[in-house]
């Protein structure tokens, strides 16, 4: 997280994550199906002040994210199917940020929502997210 004005910041992350299921909807699976995802993101953040100057504030986020996914199943006939999807998409987010008066930390609070289509599962993504801001 960069801030670069009392109500403006930019943030960078990257994240990897890998689900897997019993079933598929429309296949007769053999063994777990497995998603593997991996995404980068740049989003901008503006800043409100909820109570205080930078006691409690909320935040809005807008960007875009770089995202890879890759689905692996075995249908019961033996046949192997993966099929990889890649797609810029953009995404938005909302929270709130605390910071103590006598601490030069903040802890966030958010969520982030991307529009995606993940490819051949045609799944949307939501991302909820706890975490500790420090300055350095």
């Amino acid at each position: 997280n960069f801030r670069v004005h009392k109500y403006l910041g930019f943030n960078l992350n990257w994240s990897k994550s890998g689900l897997q299921n019993n079933g598929l909807t429309g296949f007769s699976i053999t063994k777990k199906a497995s998603l593997d995802l991996e995404n980068i993101n740049a989003t901008s953040l503006i800043y409100f002040p909820i109570v205080g100057d930078h006691w409690l504030e909320g935040f809005a986020e807008i960007g875009v994210a770089d995202v890879n996914s890759q689905i692996k199943f075995m249908q019961t006939n033996g046949e192997e199917i993966r099929r990889k999807a890649h797609e810029t998409a953009l995404l938005y987010g909302a929270g709130i940020q605390f910071m103590p008066y006598d601490l030069d930390i903040a802890f966030r609070f958010g969520f982030q929502k991307y529009q995606t289509h993940l490819g051949f599962v045609d799944a949307k993504i939501t991302t909820f997210r706890g975490g500790v801001v420090i300055p350095f």
